[in-house]
C-alpha cells in the first residue's frame, strides 16, 4: 500500500478511499489481497440482533456477545482479551488507579464503559479461565485481585480494588460536590422501596425517586410507587426530586405490560391504567411540595411527560426527548398533549396582539412529527423545557443541581399552583390543524395512520366540537385525551404497531 502511495487520506487514499457515487459520497475499502478497492460489504449477526432484543445495558450486550461462539463473538472476544490485558499492564506503569483509566476512556474518548467496567460486564473470573486456557499472559496483579476472594473491580458498596497496592479503596466523587445514588445506597439512605423504585433520603430535607426498571420504563407497579412515594415525602420532607444514576431518564411507558394486558382482552385493566398514570404524572406538579426533574440522556414518551410536570426541571444538555407516542399508535395522554398546548397559548398572552393559531400549529407538529430533540435547547425551542429550567454541562452535578434547586424553592415557601385554565380554539384552530395536517400527508411526513392519530391530537388540542375559541379548565383537555387514547388501544392498527415495536424496535408506518 505504501509503494502504491496509499498513504491515507491526504493522499486520497489509504484502507478507504472516498468517492463520488450516485448516492453522494460513498467510501470504498480496501481489498488487502488485490490492494483493489471495493464497496463496503453491509454484514449482519443472529447473535448481535439478539442481543440487541434481550439485554438492555452495555455491559450485559457485551457478556452476551463475546460469549458467541460466532465472527462477531470471536472476534469482539479477540479485542477484547487485549484491551483488558493492556489496560491492567498499564498499572502501575501510567497510573495506580483502575478508575483514573476507566474515567479518562469515558471523559476522554466517549466510551459508554471503561476498560476495567467492561471486564467487570463479561466476568473476571470467568474471562480469566479462558485466557489462561489460550495460552494468554495474566497479570499477577489480577490473579491476586481473584485468589483475595473478590471477583470484581468496582463493587456495589462504593469500592474499587486497587491493582497497584492489593487493596480495596472507596471510589472517589466523579466531581466535587457530586451526588449519585449509588453514594445513597451505600451510605444506608434508603427509605423505601420495591423491585422498579426507590426513594431515598438525599439530606436536607429532599428525597429522591429513582426509578429502576429496565430501561427505566414506566410500567403498572412505577407509576404506583411514584404514588406511594409521595405520600411518605409529604410526611418526612420538604420537597423530591426525580432521578437517578442511569445515563437515560426513561424510555417512557412499558409497552410489554400494555400489550399483554391488549393480548388477555382485559381492556379495563388498559383504562385503569390511563388513568392512573395520568393522574400521577399531572399530580406531581399539585403536590404540597416542590418536585424537581434531574433529566439526561433519552426520555421519551411517559417520560416527557413525567418531567413536564415537575416544577422545575435540571436538564444535562445531552438531553434527547420528545412525545413520540405516535409511533406506536398511540398519543401523548398523560397530560403531554395538554401541556404543551397549554405552554404553546401561554406564549400568546406574552403580546395580546399575537395569532395564536401559528403557536398552535407549532406545538400540533412537535407532536404529530413526534420530533425529539437532538439536546437541552432544543428541547427548550420544542417547549420540552420552560426558560426557567436549568441546563448543565455536567452530568455528575445533574442530581446536586436538582437538589439544590429544591431545597430552595422548599425555603422559599412554595406552595402547589391553582389549576389553569386553557384557551382552546374551537372549529377555527381545528380548521388550521387540519391544514397542517394535509400538507404532512401530502409530502408524505404522515402515514395514513399517523394521520388519523394526529387528528386525535387535533381534536384534543381545540377542543374539536367547539363552536368559537374558549377557556377551559385543564381537566377539559385531560378527558379529551383519555377518550382518545383508549379509542387508540381498540383500534387493531394500534395494535399492529406496538407488536412491531416490541418485536423489532422500530417504528410501523402503517
Amino acid at each position: 500500500m505504501v509503494e502504491k502511495g496509499a498513504h491515507g487520506n491526504k493522499k486520497g487514499h489509504g484502507f478507504y478511499k472516498k468517492v463520488k457515487g450516485e448516492q453522494g459520497k460513498e467510501y470504498l475499502v480496501v481489498d488487502p489481497e488485490s490492494l483493489d478497492y471495493e464497496s463496503q460489504q453491509e454484514v449482519s449477526f443472529e447473535s448481535v440482533e439478539q442481543a440487541k432484543k434481550e439485554s438492555g445495558s452495555a455491559g450485559e450486550r457485551l457478556k452476551f456477545l463475546v460469549n458467541r461462539d460466532d465472527k462477531a463473538g470471536n472476534f469482539l472476544w479477540e479485542i477484547h482479551s487485549d484491551l483488558l490485558l493492556y489496560a491492567a499492564n498499564r498499572i502501575p506503569e501510567i497510573t495506580d488507579s483502575v478508575e483514573a483509566i476507566d474515567r479518562a476512556m469515558q471523559w476522554g474518548f466517549n466510551w459508554e464503559l471503561g476498560p476495567f467496567q467492561r471486564w467487570d460486564a463479561i466476568g473476571v473470573r470467568e474471562s480469566v479461565k479462558r485466557m489462561k486456557s489460550e495460552g494468554r499472559e495474566v497479570p499477577e496483579s489480577i490473579l491476586q485481585m481473584l485468589d483475595s476472594g473478590r471477583d470484581s473491580f468496582y463493587n456495589n458498596d462504593g469500592t474499587v480494588y486497587n491493582l497497584a497496592t492489593g487493596k480495596v479503596d472507596q471510589l472517589s466523587a466523579p466531581a466535587n460536590g457530586a451526588l449519585t445514588v449509588s453514594g445513597l445506597k451505600k451510605d444506608a439512605r434508603e427509605v423505601w422501596g420495591n423491585k422498579s423504585a426507590g426513594l431515598y433520603d438525599m439530606g436536607d430535607g429532599v428525597a429522591l425517586f429513582e426509578f429502576r426498571t429496565k430501561q427505566q420504563t414506566l410500567g403498572f407497579e412505577l407509576v404506583r410507587s411514584v404514588e406511594h412515594a409521595c405520600q411518605i415525602v409529604e410526611e418526612q420532607f420538604d420537597a423530591l426530586v426525580i432521578g437517578h444514576d442511569h445515563e437515560n431518564f426513561s424510555y417512557g411507558a412499558n409497552l410489554g405490560e400494555a400489550g399483554q394486558a391488549l393480548q388477555e382482552g382485559d381492556f379495563d385493566k388498559i383504562t385503569e391504567a390511563v388513568e392512573n398514570f395520568q393522574r400521577v404524572a399531572v399530580g406531581l406538579r399539585y403536590q404540597p411540595f416542590p418536585v424537581i426533574g434531574a433529566v439526561s440522556g433519552r426520555c421519551f414518551g411517559g417520560g416527557v411527560e413525567f418531567m413536564m410536570h415537575c416544577d422545575k426541571v435540571v436538564a444535562h444538555h445531552e438531553l434527547y426527548c420528545g412525545l413520540v407516542e405516535l409511533g406506536v399508535g398511540l398519543i401523548p395522554a398523560g397530560g403531554g398533549t395538554k401541556e404543551l398546548l397549554l405552554r404553546a397559548m401561554d406564549k400568546v398572552e406574552e403580546s395580546e396582539d399575537a395569532d395564536p393559531l401559528p403557536y398552535l400549529a407549532s406545538a400540533f407538529k412537535t407532536i404529530g412529527l413526534a420530533k425529539v430533540s437532538d439536546g437541552a435547547p432544543k428541547a427548550m425551542e420544542l417547549g420540552y423545557l420552560r426558560s426557567t429550567d436549568m441546563i448543565v454541562m455536567n452530568r455528575d452535578l445533574l442530581l446536586a443541581t436538582a437538589k439544590q434547586q429544591a431545597r430552595t424553592m422548599a425555603d422559599a415557601g412554595y406552595r402547589p399552583p391553582a389549576e389553569p385554565k386553557i384557551k382552546l380554539m374551537g372549529k377555527t384552530g381545528k380548521s388550521r390543524l387540519d391544514v397542517t395536517l394535509y400538507i404532512m400527508t401530502e409530502a408524505r411526513w404522515a402515514s395514513p395512520y399517523d394521520k388519523v392519530l394526529a387528528g386525535k391530537v387535533a381534536h384534543i388540542m381545540t377542543g374539536g366540537d367547539l363552536s368559537e375559541p374558549q377557556e377551559v379548565s385543564e381537566s377539559y383537555v385531560l378527558k379529551l385525551e383519555r377518550e382518545a387514547i383508549l379509542e387508540c388501544f381498540r383500534d387493531e392498527r394500534t395494535h399492529k404497531r406496538m407488536e412491531h415495536m416490541l418485536k423489532t424496535g422500530k417504528p410501523l408506518r402503517n
